[in-house]
């Protein structure tokens, strides 16, 4: 029984994974506006009450790649939070280096972060404190206060913010770059000097 609910789950997935995908194909293609739900199902291949099944309507449905998402930060964090061999700077640099890896790494992330920079009146790349990407960031700005490689009065908030304006940077370098540099290396050391220059 247990088999047969992971299979759905499973299966839930990776529809909601094609809804998105094929919404997100039709928003670069034609914009949000001149985008209908019955063109997504059809794109999808699947029915227009699946599509309701999943998402209450088109804007949920293009607001939620960074839910789907967050699950891979998520699960970072969860690591972390299991190893006590790496200190808290070494997590913080680990982050950065994966974060980058998941944002160029999965087509739906990397087609939710162009979309997203077409159509910023959505919101989707406003910083948004309840979103696990920035949670996770702000636990790890907060252990290296803790352990003393982030000056304790540096302001948490400020520098969550600027790694993120870093992150969004390096993706789109590496982009125009045509994947033609280490995307986690060069987050990693650009992370490390960000940080040892806050103890200047």
């Amino acid at each position: 029984m247990a088999e047969h609910m992971t299979n759905r789950k499973r299966q839930a997935m990776e529809m909601q994974k094609r809804i998105q995908a094929a919404a997100l194909d039709l928003f670069n293609q034609k914009s949000f506006e001149h985008v209908s739900i019955e063109e997504i199902a059809q794109e999808a291949g699947c029915s227009v009450g699946n599509i309701y099944h999943y998402f209450k309507n088109k804007e949920a449905l293009a607001a939620s790649v960074p839910a789907y998402v967050d699950a891979y930060y998520e699960e970072l964090e969860a690591r972390y939070a299991s190893d006590d061999q790496m200190t808290a700077l070494e997590k913080l640099l680990d982050f950065a280096g994966e974060a980058l890896i998941i944002s160029s790494g999965d087509a739906l992330v990397w087609q939710s972060f162009v979309y997203s920079l077409k159509s910023p009146e959505l919101g989707v790349l406003k910083l948004k404190p309840e979103r696990a990407y920035f949670q996770v960031l702000g636990r790890l700005v907060k252990g290296c206060q803790a352990e003393g490689s982030v000056p304790p009065d540096c302001s948490v908030e400020q520098l969550v913010r600027d790694l993120v304006i870093l992150h969004r940077g390096i993706l789109i370098q590496w982009r125009i770059c045509e994947g033609d540099f280490d995307i986690r290396a060069q987050g990693v050391r650009m992370v490390e000097t960000m940080v040892k220059g806050l103890s200047v």
